[in-house]
């Protein structure tokens, strides 16, 4: 049996070239017998731009596939990348406001930090300097998911309901935005079958519960503005959100289409497997092979049979 594959080195690419190139691949895979369902980037402007290109947009986040029409594809933004980046907005402006005009606030979030630090004690939670000062970490998602988290949104309760601090008095908005997305992660980056709550697998039988929950993320996400009203969807800032609305309908069109269609139907759909890890696991195994390289060259996809 003979098998042969295509890789495309790149420097840098135009969206134009990329949308071509992802389009070429799309084909050579329906050609080998393997459809494509779902493709999946980061919030680089070239991959939105990209994605603009195949006519993805958030109310319709799906395009054509090439070789047959009949077959939707859908654009999903890693939920990771877009994490981080709700992370940063929030760091960088300050203050969001929700869309009942409260104030959201990165110093509720450094004052839970501070106020540890003053008291030698933790409110059950993981904050360090690096968390608040992230702009050194902005890729390590680990940071990212543990300031966006439940626990986080535990400490301001505990702080403002049973402590009083007159810093955490308004923090009502704050808290809401960190269980949101904290929620919102868990349900597009499910990982086991046997899990439970919102890092369940999406099942036929619970579909009108992830939909609605789903359909209230994305609502809240909708409402989000910048300090000064403008929609996070329409701000210079806005490439997490718009990404996560996107991610948002093309989990709810995907996960419904593959879970009732009349052939072979899924008996549960795991949201990790659209994400980008998978790739990126492979690229840290093409790096470890040359010694750890971190800038590997063409060179080191001149892998041995054993990998």
């Amino acid at each position: 049996m003979e098998t042969s594959s295509s890789i495309f080195f790149t420097d840098h690419a135009s969206a134009d070239v990329q949308s071509n190139l992802v389009l070429d691949c799309i084909q050579c895979l329906y050609d080998a017998g393997i459809t494509v369902r779902s493709v999946t980037c980061d919030g680089t402007e070239v991959n939105m731009r990209m994605f603009r290109d195949f006519g993805v947009s958030m109310d319709d986040p799906c395009f054509d596939h090439p070789s047959n029409p009949e077959i939707k594809i859908f654009a999903v933004c890693d939920v990771c990348h877009m994490l981080k980046l709700v992370r940063n907005t929030l760091g960088d402006m300050k203050i969001m406001l929700d869309g009942n005009k409260n104030q959201i606030r990165w110093a509720h979030i450094s004052n839970i930090f501070d106020t540890q630090e003053s008291a030698g004690l933790r409110a059950a939670n993981k904050l360090s300097s690096k968390h608040i000062q992230y702009q050194k970490h902005k890729m390590k998602v680990k940071l990212a998911t543990q300031v966006l988290s439940s626990s986080v949104a535990d400490a301001l309760d505990f702080l403002r309901s049973d402590c009083g601090d007159v810093k955490q008095h308004d923090n009502e908005a704050t808290v809401k935005f960190i269980r949101t997305f904290d929620q919102l992660f868990d349900i597009l980056n499910s990982h086991s079958p046997f899990a439970c709550g919102f890092k369940a697998a999406l099942r036929a039988n619970n579909m009108r519960y992830w939909t609605e929950c789903l359909g209230n993320f994305r609502e809240y996400i909708s409402g989000l503005q910048s300090g000064d009203g403008v929609s996070m969807l329409t701000h210079r800032r806005k490439t997490a959100f718009v990404g996560l609305v996107i991610s948002i309908n093309s989990v709810i069109g995907l996960a419904t289409e593959l879970l009732t269609r009349d052939v072979a139907p899924f008996q549960y759909f795991l949201t990790y497997k659209l994400s980008q890890d998978h790739l990126e696991l492979f690229f840290c195994k093409v790096r470890s092979r040359g010694g750890f390289n971190n800038n590997p060259s063409v060179l080191s996809l001149e892998l041995p049979i054993g990998l």
